[in-house]
Parts: structure tokens; C-alpha cells; sequence
């Protein structure tokens, strides 16, 4: 018997017959409902301002890295400093030691600008 390859990982057997039951308008109605969570979700996720990571280890500080406006224009993808966040904290662990991050966001709002 031939299996065929799933197009559509994310969905699951009951979400593609309920799709293949829906009108042109339903579908297009739900596409613009994903978008707009899409669209949320991502500025959710951005960040405007300094970021500060600081590692740690057994209470020292090793390392402190700053970023701000002028590292980026576009603001900051929150998943991106994480993830840059626990390279560093990978980086220094060893099973002898006690190794953190602090992560510091800062954001400035002026209204008489």
C-alpha cells in the first residue's frame, strides 16, 4: 500500500476535510484571520530600545553585551536575543558551576519629543 506525503504538516486529517468543506469566502476568511494573529504575535516578539545580557557564573559576571538602537534599526527580534543568550550560556557552563543569564530590557518613551 502507497502512503502518501503529508503536504501539510501542521494540519492534522479533520482540519483538511473541514477545509475541503469550506467555501472560497471561508477559507479566505480564515487566511486573513491567521494573518492578523500572525501579524500580532510578530509584533508581540519585537522590542524597541537597549537590551542588556549579562552571564554569570557562581556569581561573577563574565560577560555583559549591550545592544541598542544603533546595533539595529528594526528593533529586535525577541527569539533572536534568546537565543543569542543561551549560546553564551552554553558556552560557559561546565557541570562544576552555577551558570546564569540576566537579560535587561529597556525601552524609553518621550512625549515631548
Amino acid at each position: 500500500m502507497e502512503t502518501k506525503e503529508n503536504k501539510y504538516p501542521y494540519l492534522g486529517a479533520y482540519e483538511i476535510e473541514q477545509v475541503k468543506k469550506e467555501t472560497t469566502e471561508e477559507i479566505l476568511e480564515r487566511l486573513n484571520s491567521s494573518e492578523k494573529k500572525y501579524k500580532r504575535l510578530y509584533w508581540d516578539c519585537q522590542h524597541w530600545g537597549s537590551v542588556i545580557i549579562h552571564i554569570y557564573k557562581n556569581g561573577i559576571e563574565l560577560q555583559r553585551i549591550e545592544l541598542n538602537e544603533e546595533d539595529t534599526a528594526n528593533g529586535f527580534d525577541f527569539t533572536d536575543i534568546k537565543s543569542i543568550a543561551n549560546d553564551l550560556e552554553n558556552i560557559y557552563q561546565d557541570d562544576k558551576s552555577l551558570t546564569e543569564v540576566l537579560m535587561t530590557f529597556k525601552s524609553e518613551w518621550d512625549e515631548r519629543q
